[in-house]
């Protein structure tokens, strides 16, 4: 250490420069120390970064001549150990549900080596987006993994996001965290939490060392074109610059594609206009009218809003007055951002759920039942939970293909709840918050429903990338604004092109022209008739006509009604959908 040379650092975090290691921390205090250990944990140096204060109460030293890639440090303020949360990486590494006492805890100067990773840059209108949580999809057994509740265990279940179409992963909170209430000694095991460590993988949710686990992962899981979204809750009062400086570190050190912001005060025009972040996803529940004439506005924002969930749960569970709200989310989303829609998130009934409960079931939380949203729109279709009647379960079935269906066919960009794809239940709890077990953990282990409806969900992913029409980049306008005869999107009843939106109305055909959206080879897609009949009785379609030389043909059809031709007149049975191609 006698040729260390220190000067004064100019940015914040801890970060590898060449041979040069930049240490920075933010704290009131009259003596700010930096104690660098060697592998061993025995003090090396000692730096008086009190000297070193950049301004305000945040102090930056860059030392040279030495590698703190086998090293450690720590702070002290005033005589006593401190942490700012800036910290990238820690020892000795927490397994799951266990504490550890901060005087024990050393810190280490970590620069994860992305190789020659690239971002895949899926533009939104393209995304598969697909939710899990770290441990719990590969936890339990039947997942058949080398290391369950890990990094490396996704990294295992590449494949299956391949076979179903993904290619966006959104990762359930996986920096550090305190899984353990510190009030209640409860269970955290979402990991949205008022105490953690922004900077850092969670070591235990890694079976080696978290940081080069991670940066595997997301290298993987990119080199397959899969982004990687993950999901930060930053609790009310967090700085502001903090939450861009956090940011900044997962896209640029770790090439993390996105982030989904939760929390009461988000600084989301900030965040839209932080020149770090301009190419970073940026998921938020609300965001401010964009400046679309600045030029360092970020592009790639979208809303995370529970508004598709309900307006589609209402109408699939044949609620009254639900077909205008329907038809509204299905075909537009925000310009210049893009909506997320799902029907099922870690904070909802599954989907299997959503068909099973009338209820939620959260007794197993241990608060009487009292927590979790009380309105789920769900439907048990004729008996509460587990049921053998075949009646019942072939109507749920159909209800589940039904969900799957409509929430592929939308515009907007679509999330799966990881497990919906073959009927994951979470024995109606709908807020499995406290919950690392097997009402949370996925059971790879499918029935014949199961087996089906993964089927029918990857033949949906395949249909919707078939056809841009689907997920057209630009709002639909309603308007024949190309003068070919036919508007973007037009709707019907009974008879074509006369809708009906009465309060008793429960059915709607949707024509989409392929006219308005070019495949990949720059041809001219084909054109949609949706036709959707939530009634419990079937109903008749009036179809409009094609141009000369072309017919409709049936291409979607879960309800296995099989008829022979689609002319200008067909029957729907009821709670039934049919995809045409014409």
């Amino acid at each position: 250490m006698k040729r260390t040379r220190i000067e004064k650092g100019d940015m914040t975090g801890d970060n590898h420069y060449g041979n040069s290691w930049q240490f920075t921390c933010i704290a009131d205090c009259k003596e700010l120390l930096l104690h660098i250990y060697d592998s061993e944990r025995q003090e090396l140096n000692t730096i008086d970064m009190t000297p070193y204060q950049v301004g305000g109460q945040v102090y930056s030293v860059k030392v040279s001549g030495v590698d703190m890639r086998d090293k450690y440090y720590r702070f002290e303020a005033d005589g006593r150990l401190c942490s700012d949360g800036y910290e990238r990486g820690i020892y000795p590494l927490r397994d799951w549900n266990t504490q550890t006492d901060e005087k024990d805890v050393f810190y280490r100067a970590v620069s994860p080596d992305m190789g020659k990773d690239r971002y895949p840059q899926i533009p939104q209108h393209e995304v598969i987006a697909y939710q899990l949580h770290v441990r719990g999809f590969t936890k339990h057994e039947s997942s058949k993994v080398k290391y369950p509740g890990t990094f490396a265990g996704i990294a295992e279940k590449i494949r299956h996001f391949q076979n179903l179409g993904i290619n966006q992963l959104i990762l359930m909170p996986a920096y550090e965290f305190d899984e353990i209430d510190p009030k209640t000694g409860k269970l955290n095991y979402w990991g949205f939490s008022k105490s953690a460590r922004y900077f850092m993988p969670k070591a235990a949710y890694a079976a080696s060392e978290p940081e080069k686990e991670f940066a595997d992962l997301v290298r993987k899981l990119h080199a397959k074109g899969i982004e990687v979204v993950m999901q930060f809750y930053f609790p009310q009062g967090t700085n502001a610059f903090m939450i861009g400086e956090c940011l900044s570190f997962w896209h640029q050190a770790y090439h993390v594609d996105g982030f989904w912001l939760i929390g009461e005060q988000i600084p989301a025009r900030y965040l839209m206009t932080h020149p770090l972040l301009t190419s970073a996803k940026l998921y938020l529940e609300h965001a401010e009218a964009l400046d679309e004439a600045s030029p360092i506005v970020n592009r790639n924002v979208v809303l995370t809003g529970t508004g598709f969930l309900k307006d589609i749960r209402r109408y699939l569970k044949s609620d009254a007055d639900t077909l205008q709200p329907f038809t509204y989310p299905m075909r537009t989303h925000p310009k210049p951002m893009q909506a997320l829609n799902y029907i099922s998130n870690f904070n909802e009934f599954s989907l299997r759920d959503l068909v099973t409960y009338d209820f939620k079931h959260n007794e197993d939380n241990l608060e009487m039942n009292r927590d979790g949203s009380s309105n789920n729109y769900s439907w048990n279709c004729g008996e509460e939970g587990p049921s053998r009647k075949q009646g019942v379960l072939k109507l749920r079935r159909q209800q589940m293909f039904n969900a799957v269906a409509m929430l592929l066919l939308a515009q907007g960009t679509p999330m799966i709840l990881a497990g919906d794809e073959w009927g994951q239940t979470r024995r109606g709890n709908n807020n499995p918050y406290c919950q690392d077990n097997e009402i949370s953990w996925l059971n790879w282990k499918t029935d014949r429903t199961g087996r089906m409806l993964l089927d029918f969900t990857r033949q949906m992913i395949a249909f919707r990338k078939l056809h841009p029409v689907l997920h057209m980049k630009e709002p639909l306008r309603l308007m024949d604004y190309r003068a070919c005869s036919y508007p973007d999107l037009s709707y019907h009843g009974e008879q074509a092109w006369y809708p009906q939106f009465q309060e008793n109305v429960r059915h709607i055909g949707m024509l989409l022209c392929g006219k308005y959206a070019r495949t990949k080879d720059r041809k001219e897609d084909q054109s949609l008739y949706l036709a959707f009949n939530m009634h419990w009785e079937d109903k008749e379609f009036g179809l409009p006509a094609l141009p000369k030389g072309r017919k409709w043909e049936c291409v979607i059809d879960p309800a296995s009604q099989a008829q022979e031709s689609y002319q200008e007149k067909f029957t729907l049975k009821g709670r039934s959908l049919i995809v045409l191609v014409g």
